[in-house]
């Protein structure tokens, strides 16, 4: 397909605003909710009322849901930290990670900003919780067993002030040890991101570069292929690049027109994403253009290239 301009490019800012009622994967006229344009799970915030909460909910729940669990967007998380923690401990939460101590590894989730282990009985019958979660199952066996409130209180400060890696005898039946943390580890056995969800995002940058056209049939294998997960390499094709360094910065933008549309997104500066669309292409008079997010400042913009 070969897409003629028939009205100036316009540049958005801000809340993207969209042209018309119909979602742009179903096309179906249906009340249009926030589609981020780089998904909101690895830090964007620019978005705009382009997809029903059909298409949305359903590419929410089955093909993005896990894209912070891919091994290459694990590492970048990581490779962040340094150059802009604020960013980095947002975008951990909820992560898994592997904790690495003189007893042993242990996985566990961050949970507000800490390490939370996951519980778990061993085989000697000893149960590994977070120390919150221990103090309360502690708390709650003295009081069934009709112990003072002063001695349950006595009992968790004797928790609380307990040294790390020090079995503390509580009583003949329970008897604790403090875990110390010696370094935590992204876990990185996580499914790799979906294809679909780069074929995705570049769908949507470029139906904000042409408007209306979007919805033309020869669109429809795209649509099919995104809410349908085919594989079809008739239609699209992705190479898998790399960057130069970690950044908190992620950018998309269109690097041809012609003889098919080929659009890059670059996510942490580092993993990069060549998707092309392949029979689709624009008229000159369609500039290229660009998107980039400062994840640190908050910044963004958008322009020709």
């Amino acid at each position: 397909m070969f897409i003629k301009s028939s009205c100036q490019v316009r540049i958005y800012l801000m809340e993207i605003p969209w042209i018309d009622d119909r979602c742009i994967l179903c096309t179906n006229k249906r009340a249009l909710t926030r589609e981020h344009i780089i998904p909101d799970r690895l830090g964007g915030i620019r978005w705009s009322k382009i997809l029903c909460n059909k298409c949305n909910s359903h590419l929410g729940s089955e093909i993005e849901a896990d894209i912070k669990k891919d091994p290459s967007i694990r590492l970048a998380i990581e490779g962040i930290n340094n150059k802009a923690p604020k960013i980095y401990l947002k975008l951990s939460e909820g992560l898994d990670y592997i904790a690495i101590s003189k007893r042993g590894t242990v996985k566990g989730k961050i949970k507000n900003n800490e390490f939370r282990p996951r519980s778990y009985k061993e085989k000697d019958g000893s149960i590994i919780q977070p120390t919150n979660d221990a103090k309360k199952n502690i708390r709650r066996t003295l009081e069934k067993e009709k112990v003072s409130h002063k001695t349950i209180a006595q009992t968790l400060q004797i928790i609380d002030e307990a040294p790390l890696e020090e079995m503390i005898e509580l009583s003949d039946d329970t008897k604790i040890i403090k875990w110390g943390i010696e370094e935590l580890q992204p876990d990185l056995t996580g499914p790799k991101m979906d294809d679909t969800v780069l074929l995705k995002i570049a769908y949507e940058f470029l139906a904000l570069h042409i408007g209306s056209a979007i919805y033309l049939n020869p669109f429809n294998d795209i649509r099919d292929a995104i809410l349908n997960g085919s594989k079809n390499t008739s239609v699209y094709e992705i190479e898998y690049l790399r960057g130069t360094k970690y950044d908190p910065i992620h950018a998309i933008f269109i690097e041809q027109n012609r003889p098919h549309v080929q659009i890059k997104i670059v996510l942490f500066r580092w993993i990069v994403y060549r998707v092309k669309l392949l029979g689709i292409a624009l008229d000159n008079r369609y500039p290229r253009v660009g998107y980039e997010l400062d994840l640190k400042t908050g910044k963004d913009r958008i322009g020709k290239i």
